[in-house]
């Protein structure tokens, strides 16, 4: 059985938005022989306005993978993203 829950929140404080989330497996699955953590993560996005009809969309995001750590094996991503709205 494959299967992961995401749990996800939303706070916007001076005009960025704080999106901490954290993965979670119930069940042992192709991610883990067991229930775990699968990710914790933090992400911050905010969008940049140029004119009233274009703008930039930036976020970035930290996420940590702790779910292998028993074999020392953590994984730490840093992810950083932006597109063009029109």
């Amino acid at each position: 059985m494959v299967g992961v829950l995401l749990l996800t929140a939303a706070w916007a404080p001076m005009d960025i938005t704080l999106s901490p989330s954290i993965g979670f497996n119930p069940w042992q699955s192709v991610y883990s022989d067991r229930a775990c953590i699968t990710d914790v993560a933090l992400k911050a996005a905010k969008v940049i306005k140029v004119t009233d009809h274009f703008s930039f969309p930036l976020f970035i995001q930290a996420i940590v993978a702790p779910h292998d750590s028993s074999k020392g094996v953590d994984k730490t991503y840093l992810v950083a993203g932006l597109s063009i709205g029109f």
